[in-house]
């Protein structure tokens, strides 16, 4: 059998074509230049989510505030009532007429005017009188309460204030330095004073009485 003749390069021929040669490579070529454009389509045209990539969850949003489609009526307040019958109260020693208004003012005892409408809260006046001390002048200040049974202390009290405030007066005008110098005087005198203002208002209305001040100063 005739071996094949070598072309003029020395490579053996098989019909005039070489073997193998660019068509060999003509594969990997075409990988080598498709590879690029398959990758920048895959990243391109597939969906986020299918990369192997997880889209970043979305914030939980807080829910809102319902808005309110009518104004809310402001809470009522607690209603504070008076004093009951046979309730015991403190009423100051005043010249001016007091009760309770049922408005104004609630639960505290305040002065009323002709018409029935509040002042301001009762307070109670300032008493002042003269004494003497040796050879000096001495001014007795004081102010007074006075503690009984709802309604008949508020109503003997107004219809009797000037006459009580009178007997206080002439009570401690009575007195001298010495008996303001005593221990427990100011105990003494209340007590003294209880029993003559039930004297003026005819009942025992008036169960105790109170200084809220007591002070003896030289003129």
């Amino acid at each position: 059998m005739a071996e094949p003749k070598p072309n003029a390069t020395g490579s053996p021929t098989d019909g005039g074509h070489p073997k193998g040669g660019l068509r060999a490579y003509l594969p990997l070529i075409v990988i080598v230049i498709l590879a690029p454009a398959v990758a920048w389509l895959t990243y391109r045209f597939i969906p986020f989510g299918a990369k192997g990539h997880s889209a970043p969850a979305a914030a939980e949003e807080e829910p809102a505030e319902p808005v309110p489609t009518h104004r809310e009526r402001p809470k009522a307040k607690p209603i504070v009532e008076g004093p009951k019958a046979g309730d015991v109260i403190i009423a100051p020693l005043t010249r001016d007429p007091t009760g309770f208004h049922p408005k104004k003012f609630l639960g505290k005892l305040v002065i009323m005017d002709v018409n029935g409408d509040a002042l301001g809260e009762a307070r109670p006046d300032i008493i002042r009188v003269n004494i003497r001390g040796g050879n000096r002048a001495y001014l007795v200040i004081a102010s007074l309460t006075v503690r009984g049974l709802f309604p008949e202390l508020i109503e003997a009290v107004n219809v009797n204030r000037y006459r009580l405030l009178e007997t206080a007066e002439t009570t401690l005008a009575r007195k001298t330095l010495a008996d303001f110098e005593t221990s427990g005087v100011q105990m003494s005198i209340a007590s003294e004073l209880l029993s003559e203002f039930n004297a003026v208002l005819g009942a025992r209305v008036i169960d105790h009485v109170d200084f809220v001040q007591f002070d003896v100063r030289p003129k």
